[in-house]
């Protein structure tokens, strides 16, 4: 519990009041990067929390380079509309709200992290990871909706991106 409890002290102390991102919307690329990075914090909180370290290593090893690509796009968004601060809230807002899913789910968190990893054995690629994650509610709290090609440049509201 103590590690999750330290990812809940780091995001307040870095702070939610992210200078007006949500103000800017999201390419779709950049929507299933966020998504891909919020699964993959859940798992984490999950491998710390509930002593589930063997199967979240087995993901990343699995997905390494669609983690690492999906880090890359979400970070490169925020970095070019408010720096490298920017980017360190909105991932820490990413973390933080797993870890509190985690103390409001209780045991249900650790067997539900538990059968995700199970069932991500057979996923694979950006786009499944981003799926899986939208299919079973992974949250991700960062409010900014997807660029739509016609009017791109003003924010507009996705159909597919459930709210959470």
């Amino acid at each position: 519990m103590k590690p999750v409890r330290s990812l809940l002290a780091l995001a307040c102390l870095v702070g939610f009041a992210a200078p007006s991102l949500a103000q800017n919307c999201l390419q779709p690329s950049e929507r299933v990067a966020l998504e891909v990075r919020s699964l993959q914090n859940r798992l984490m909180v999950g491998a710390l929390a509930c002593q589930q370290q063997d199967g979240y290593n087995a993901f990343v090893r699995r997905n390494q380079g669609d983690l690492n690509n999906a880090y890359r796009t979400a970070q490169s968004h925020f970095r070019s509309r408010g720096g490298e601060a920017a980017w360190n809230r909105v991932d820490t807002d990413i973390a933080a709200s797993q870890a509190q899913e985690q103390g409001r789910l209780g045991g249900f968190f650790c067997r539900d992290n538990a059968t995700f990893l199970e069932q991500l054995a057979s996923v694979s690629g950006t786009a499944d990871l981003a799926r899986f994650a939208v299919e079973r509610n992974i949250l991700q709290p960062h409010e900014a909706p997807t660029c739509t090609g016609a009017s791109f440049g003003r924010p507009q509201r996705a159909a597919a991106a459930p709210r959470r």
